[in-house]
């Protein structure tokens, strides 16, 4: 059994999510002007698909229900990523579809077995997940990867002794 992994904030997730999404969506768009993307709608979504309370952040791979609930959620992404990101997106939302349907088969790899074995997917999706963090960050205003740093305790110079 796999157990539960925590993903890198979940940017890895999310473009393996938006990978396979982006892999099922119908022709492309006959003009540009069929292109209308908010850049703040995709922002709003993916503040909330990356939020601390997200079915991402809490990403249960024994429970069924928890995958779906995640990628349903990174899939939601696709669809409001603006053309700049659009492509990152799928990506990430592939491997991940792709390491989870991995992961599922009835074979006697281990979870190490079957990462090893989708090393270069995942290797592009960490880049289209660095894109998507860049993008979140520079667009969006948004930290995907928050260094959580312990708020530091004040010391009293009362309680030094004189040297």
């Amino acid at each position: 059994m796999v157990g539960t992994i925590t993903l890198r904030n979940g940017t890895i997730a999310a473009c393996g999510f938006l990978v396979a999404l982006a892999s099922c969506s119908s022709s492309a768009p006959e003009s540009v002007e069929e292109v209308v993307v908010d850049p703040v709608a995709f922002c709003q979504k993916l503040n909330v698909v990356a939020g601390p309370s997200a079915p991402l952040a809490r990403l249960d791979l024994t429970d069924p229900a928890s995958v779906d609930a995640a990628m349903n959620d990174l899939r939601s992404l696709e669809a409001a990523a603006p053309p700049l990101i659009a492509a990152d997106v799928v990506v990430v939302i592939a491997a991940l579809d792709d390491l989870l349907t991995a992961l599922e088969l009835p074979d006697n790899r281990t979870a190490a077995e079957v990462v090893l074995e989708q090393t270069e997917a995942l290797t592009t999706a960490g880049l289209s997940a660095q894109a998507l963090e860049n993008f979140a960050a520079q667009t969006c205003l948004l930290d995907l990867d928050p260094i959580v740093r312990p708020t530091p305790t004040p010391v009293s110079t009362d309680d030094v002794a004189p040297a």
